[in-house]
């Protein structure tokens, strides 16, 4: 099992760096003049380290893990414009736990959330949003968190020249 987590983790890393590299290469291979066909608006890595106390269901209170508390959150995040009328921004995430001495912890989920739509205007958005969570070394009854939505979004104000996204 700890091979499987192991590999987990190493794919996730090598995704999540393919994405970088495949994201900066397509941005600057289509910039023609002042005309972007693919803008790279956002690229960032997002470290969280948990305090004593936090609660989360599908890793403290799941009954599997003997009182496993929260430790670690690694998210990356890419935002991009296409035709300065598409969006395409992404969130890959993952949660480790820890024992309560804290000797040992692991990646215990990973996940992807996304969204992707047109601009109508300079106050409208419509777009397709996803979220997924997925357990890593367990299975339970119920299926892994999913949330798919349409979206739309108004914009009641903006900052001048500022982008906003579906995150």
């Amino acid at each position: 099992m700890l091979n499987f987590i192991k590999g987990m983790a190493v794919s996730v890393g090598t995704v999540m760096l393919a994405m970088v590299l495949g994201f900066l290469l397509a941005t600057s291979l289509a910039r023609a003049g002042d005309f972007h066909f693919l803008e790279l608006n956002e690229l960032s890595l997002d470290l969280k380290s948990y305090m004593d106390g936090g609660h989360y269901p599908l890793i403290t209170d799941n009954g599997l893990y003997g009182g496993r508390l929260l430790d670690k959150e690694l998210n990356m995040t890419v935002k991009t414009d296409i035709l300065h009328y598409l969006y395409w921004d992404s969130t890959i995430h993952s949660m480790t736990d820890r024992t309560k001495d804290k000797q040992h912890g692991q990646f215990r989920t990973v996940g992807l959330e996304f969204g992707f739509g047109v601009r109508l205007s300079s106050s409208v958005e419509v777009g397709y949003y996803h979220f997924s969570e997925h357990m890593l070394d367990a299975s339970f009854p119920w299926h892994f968190p999913v949330r798919d939505a349409i979206q739309v979004k108004f914009f009641l104000y903006r900052a001048k020249g500022q982008r906003e996204t579906v995150f």
